[in-house]
């Protein structure tokens, strides 16, 4: 491990801005995505939740969004999923490199259609 460093003078803008790059930090924010199901997962019977995947756009491509929902609502889903309905979903999507985003806590979930015509389902 060096005990000093040095960087020359004429490096000091791009270590500006290096540093200030590195210090910006975007703060999460929720999303609104809507989208099918096009997939469930509940692997484990003791866990208390389920896992669904919604494909829907984002940044101009489609892409798969996974909702991570407590078991009642996961079996109402697979309801909706069934009767062709697509949902509207709304929470803090949690990214991994590599990995698609997960919502694990969303704010609002339900089908979309309820949204375009209320009192109709």
């Amino acid at each position: 491990m060096p005990r000093q460093v040095s960087i020359s003078a004429e490096a000091a803008d791009l270590v500006r801005f290096v540093a200030d790059r590195l210090r910006q930090q975007r703060v999460p924010s929720k999303q609104i995505f809507s989208g099918t199901i096009v997939q469930f997962r509940h692997e484990n019977r003791d866990d208390p939740y389920g896992e669904i995947a919604v494909s829907t756009m984002r940044r101009g491509r489609q892409s798969e969004v996974r909702v991570r929902l407590p078991l009642d609502d996961y079996r109402t889903a697979w309801d909706w999923h069934n009767a062709g309905r697509a949902v509207l979903v709304e929470g803090l999507i949690r990214r991994s490199p590599g990995k698609p985003g997960i919502v694990d806590d969303p704010v609002r979930f339900q089908p979309l259609d309820e949204l375009m015509f209320p009192g109709t389902t």
